[in-house]
């Protein structure tokens, strides 16, 4: 998706730059502006409208500038109104942009007031992005044919007063209602006097890291509010909690949401813009993150700025000990893993299951070579050997997994092998929005008789079925790979090449000798709580923060 935005983008500004380039070097006039009829047209039929929108002010700026640079060189007669009223347009075009974002609010807001936007109103985007490309067609225009220029001028003249009052009105509006803004925003959260903020930082396909915590925190009982500071996750969080919803993106909009009423923050990962809420020292800074594994990210030093770590059992402590990470014992608190409790134990032993239900969940390739788990590449090789045992197959890929176009299309083979597969032998295999938006992961759990995952929260949180998992060893560590990752001890590991993959399937799916020591671990990793109050310790540690 973000490379087809900047495709869209960097295309009409290669044409247009192209289009000035022939009007720079050849000095043919009309070639140039014929070329230039022809980018513009190009870019309305990308953008399906005369409103091609501020991300397309550059291309159409270049354009401008082309056929100012055109008729100035190449015309045998210089029109002065026509070339004035070009070099009016390239100013325009140029405050269009920085116009659209003035005219942004400063904040949104979701089940409270919303703030007044009176220069949103100001300066109608579309209608300004339609007017420029109309007053560009003309200029075009009235250049191929040596009209006069003057009713081009007349005509951008009034544009330029409309756009020039438009600045002054943003520049007066911005001095002004910034801080009666700023004012109102603080005033609102004081009077709805949240007892804790719950503070979320991160790229787009993260929401399910916040989301996943929102009904735990809501058990809390008391009011809050969630800060965002990008704008991409706001719909589906305020979709997903009736509390007050905020995305603030400057420093000075979030430090207004910073009330008096507030105790403590939680955090759901170790985003950079994190240490923006930390600073605030009166308040108790709560890491939550979101899964617990044996990854980097469960033992980040990052981790250490806050004034309490909720781990989901002892391995949690463990984990960060044995990598050298130096916290205090005094900030870490065993509150188990909420999320888990509606996980239910399997209703048959294992050798009594005939037609097993296998939960495949790959993880992604991660920002870094050394945090590159997935198991994508034999994702075609697990799934025809799970196939071929006759056991029908729930593939759950990770949400940012369809980002690499590589894992996309292993995704898609994997795809392919269960749809023909359900095709030939009925089975009612899951995968796509089937295995990832009609079924939570917890669906996926109880749904599977066992499980075949990565390095990931995914192989700790199944430990609560008292299922049997194999994980991949994509690293190829051998011997080494469950010092690295201890709960592959209890787990059956896969190599890198798959070549043990039918023993670990026997092991997986027959006799799952494991099974005494998965059950010790699930203590370890997971917190010795009653599995009828599970979920309870983490709501009653968090209320003693608040």
């Amino acid at each position: 998706m973000i490379a087809r935005r900047l495709l869209g983008t960097a295309l009409p500004t290669a044409l247009a730059t192209i289009a000035l380039g022939v009007a720079l070097l050849t000095q043919h006039r009309q070639l140039a502006l014929l070329t230039a009829a022809a980018v513009l047209a190009v870019i309305l039929w990308r953008s399906r409208s005369l409103a091609t929108g501020p991300s397309l002010a550059v291309p159409r700026t270049v354009l401008a500038i082309t056929v100012v640079s055109a008729d100035a060189t190449g015309a045998s007669t210089l029109d002065w109104p026509r070339l004035l009223a070009g070099v009016a347009l390239v100013g325009m075009l140029q405050l269009e942009l920085p116009l659209f974002r003035a005219g942004r609010p400063l904040y949104r807001v979701a089940h409270l007031p919303a703030p007044s936007n009176r220069l949103g109103r100001l300066f109608h985007r579309r209608a300004a992005s339609a007017g420029h490309t109309v007053l560009l067609a003309a200029v075009i225009l009235f250049a191929l044919a040596s009209w006069p220029g003057w009713p081009l001028l007349v005509a951008t003249a009034g544009a330029a007063a409309v756009t020039g009052g438009t600045v002054l009105a943003a520049v007066r509006l911005r001095l002004i209602a910034r801080g009666r803004t700023l004012a109102g925003l603080r005033q609102q959260v004081s009077e709805y006097r949240p007892v804790f903020m719950v503070y979320f930082t991160a790229p787009p396909g993260s929401t399910y890291q916040l989301t996943m915590w929102l009904p735990h925190l809501e058990q809390l009982g008391e009011r809050f509010v969630v800060v965002l500071r990008e704008p991409n996750a706001f719909r589906a969080v305020a979709a997903a909690t009736g509390a007050p919803v905020l995305y603030t993106p400057a420093m000075a909009t979030f430090d207004a949401s910073v009330v008096d009423s507030l105790k403590a923050v939680f955090y759901v990962n170790n985003g950079a813009k994190n240490t923006h809420c930390v600073r605030y020292g009166g308040l108790t800074h709560i890491f939550l993150n979101h899964g617990d594994s044996d990854k980097a990210s469960s033992f980040n030093p990052v981790t250490a700025m806050y004034d309490r770590v909720f781990v989901a059992g002892q391995a949690g402590v463990d984990r960060y000990l044995h990598y050298g990470v130096d916290i205090p014992p005094h900030k870490f608190r065993i509150v188990g893993r909420p999320q888990v409790a509606a996980v239910r134990p399997p209703e048959l032993p294992l050798e009594q299951v005939t037609e097993p239900v296998v939960l495949y969940a790959p993880t992604w390739t991660g920002h870094y070579a050394d945090a590159n788990y997935s198991s994508l590449p034999l994702a075609a090789a697990i799934v025809r050997a799970l196939l071929d045992r006759g056991a029908t197959v729930i593939l759950r890929h990770h949400p940012y997994s369809l980002r690499n176009r590589a894992d996309a299309a292993r995704l898609a083979a994997a795809h392919r092998l269960l749809a023909a597969d359900a095709v030939s032998t009925g089975r009612r295999h899951r995968w796509g929005r089937a295995a990832t938006a009609e079924l939570s992961l917890i669906d996926c759990f109880n749904a599977s008789d066992a499980l075949i995952c990565d390095v990931s929260s995914v192989a700790s949180d199944y430990l609560y079925s008292d299922k049997p998992f194999g994980i991949v060893d994509m690293a190829g560590q051998g011997d080494e790979f469950v010092e690295t990752f201890p709960l592959a001890r209890v787990g059956y590991v896969i190599d890198q090449r798959a070549a043990n993959l039918t023993d670990v399937l026997d092991r997986l799916l027959k006799s799952d000798p494991h099974r005494p020591d998965r059950l010790l671990a699930k203590v370890h990793y997971l917190g010795d709580l009653p599995r009828d109050r599970y979920a309870e310790a983490f709501v009653a540690e968090a209320r003693r923060h608040l």
